[in-house]
């Protein structure tokens, strides 16, 4: 679990199914008035011409049920690419797209807010910790 990231609450590999898939079963904290949500993902990894490649999506797995602590979100899909800037030495480029139903009865202000925070403290958080890592 990266104890780096506030936003993570727990984040465990339920099944290694090749060296470079998995499932994984996570949550994150509470953002603003937003319950915690927990996922179940099938991930896949991939290096392609030097860039690194992170594809994931939720799945159902009967082992993993929904519990009363967190609320069941769904990633349709989430995707990062990260590769080398081309013209900077020691910095990386990440594109990152999510497309998640956080489930629940919550106003669409209120969700776009959260994620937004969410995504930006992800963003900082990532950083901070690789500068770190680098030092």
């Amino acid at each position: 679990m990266p104890t780096w990231n506030d936003n993570v609450v727990f984040s465990k590999v339920a099944h290694t199914l090749t060296e470079n898939v998995d499932i994984v079963h996570y949550a994150n904290a509470d953002v603003m008035v937003v319950k915690s949500r927990d996922y179940v993902v099938a991930r896949m990894k991939r290096i392609i011409d030097g860039n690194g490649y992170l594809v994931a999506r939720s799945i159902e797995l009967s082992e993993l049920p929904e519990t009363k602590g967190h609320v069941r979100g769904h990633i349709h899909i989430g995707a990062g690419r990260m590769a080398p800037h081309p013209t900077k030495q020691d910095t990386t480029v990440i594109d990152y797209i999510m497309c998640i139903d956080l489930k629940g009865l919550i106003p669409k202000s209120i969700v776009n807010s959260a994620m937004a925070k969410m995504m930006q403290k992800d963003y900082e958080q990532t950083k901070l910790h690789y500068q770190k890592r680098a030092n």
